[in-house]
């Protein structure tokens, strides 16, 4: 009976924990702090700490009004300047006997560059020899004629005469001697250093670009023999249509793009003062300012011209522009309530329509005003920080 009891007075008992919950527990607090949290999305809004902007780098720029310059392209080719070309050649006919140089070779000014031998030099070799024994002649005679005036025994009309043979035999003399240095060849001094070999040598310090001669033929004078090209010492001539043409003057500058995209600085030099008769164009010669070697003559190019100051456009850094499918769009600095000022910062994503790009801006059409901040550095940060919130969101 005693057990009986006990049983029922067991199950009448309820039963504790199986249909209720305990007191609930505190959430442990947030080790990391407020200060490093991620940026928080309210209201379509990325808001920072203002730690947060300085790590990341973040900066801003003013949504301005400024006058839009617009460059504008055209083929160019380059061309040697007056001094940067030059060519070397016989100066008298003759056989070339010796090439001394090759293509490709840097050559300085005067240096030698091929020798010919000449029947015209040697016969003005002869000429010389017979002048200088001519001089030497009348040299004598005169210091005879003056020793016979001095003791009376000849006339003064003798001496005069005497005097002005000589004065005639050293110019004729003087005129051999120039002619051969002329022509490259170095006058004999006597029978024995009579040559009729003449020295071709270059006029200006360069590379050969092109020789034309051939050893043991027989060139006319002033026949074409070396091309000499001056590194670097070239301009640039763009073909310009005449609306262009007409706000282009003497000082702008441009930029020279060669093959390879490398990029020379220019400044017009020039403007044709009539159009080109075959391509209805204007010739713009441009002045190449950090021209090199690489810039060959014939070698095409484009030239793009900066142009004079347009119509004013509201721009940005292009640097400020996130691309997104077929949009494009910027993150401008919104105002805030939270905290103490400066404390948080607030960024909206905001759609825009851009128009002409020019160096570092772009103008905008629409979806800014001017005196808005837009961010100019870190947009970067923003998208990935936008991304993973709207991630996480859509975990939720």
């Amino acid at each position: 009976m005693n057990r009986f009891l006990l049983f029922l007075l067991i199950a009448a008992l309820p039963a504790v924990g199986c249909g209720e919950e305990g007191p609930p527990t505190e959430a442990a607090p947030d080790e990391h702090g407020d200060e490093h949290d991620e940026a928080s999305g309210e209201g379509g809004l990325l808001v920072l700490t203002a730690a947060q902007v300085r790590e990341a780098g973040i900066e801003t720029a003013p949504v301005v009004v400024q006058p839009l310059t617009v460059p504008f392209t055209v083929p160019g080719r380059i061309v040697p300047s007056e001094s940067g070309q030059a060519v070397a050649g016989a100066v008298v006919a003759g056989r070339l006997t010796r090439l001394l140089v090759a293509e490709g070779e840097s050559v300085g000014r005067g240096q030698a560059l091929a020798v010919i031998e000449s029947p015209e030099i040697g016969e003005i070799q002869g000429e010389l020899l017979h002048a200088a024994a001519t001089a030497e002649r009348t040299r004598l005679e005169l210091r005879r004629q003056e020793q016979l005036v001095a003791e009376g025994l000849s006339a003064e009309r003798l001496l005069e005469q005497a005097s002005e043979e000589h004065r005639i035999a050293l110019a004729d003399q003087a005129v051999l001697a120039s002619q051969l240095r002329a022509y490259g060849a170095t006058p004999a001094s006597g029978p024995g250093s009579v040559s009729a070999s003449v020295t071709v040598r270059s006029p200006i310090a360069g590379i050969v670009s092109r020789r034309i001669a051939s050893l043991g033929a027989f060139v006319s004078q002033s026949e074409d023999l070396y091309e000499i090209l001056a590194p670097g010492a070239v301009y640039a001539d763009a073909e310009v249509p005449p609306e262009g043409a007409a706000a282009l003057r003497p000082g702008l500058g441009a930029v020279i793009v060669a093959p390879g995209d490398a990029r020379f600085r220019g400044e017009v030099a020039s403007v044709a003062p009539a159009l080109e008769a075959e391509t209805r164009t204007t010739r713009i010669r441009l002045r190449i300012l950090n021209a090199t070697a690489a810039l060959r003559p014939e070698t095409f190019v484009s030239v793009e011209f900066e142009g004079e100051a347009g119509r004013d456009a509201l721009v940005i850094p292009v640097s400020a522009v996130e691309r997104e499918g077929g949009a494009t769009f910027v993150y401008r600095l919104a105002p805030t309530d939270e905290g103490p000022a400066g404390a948080r910062v607030a960024y909206e994503r905001v759609p825009v329509d851009l128009g002409e790009s020019v160096g570092e801006v772009v103008e905008v059409r629409d979806g800014l005003r001017a005196g808005d901040e837009v961010v100019s550095a870190g947009v970067f940060y923003l998208r990935s920080t936008r991304q993973r919130g709207e991630l996480s969101e859509h975990e939720h």
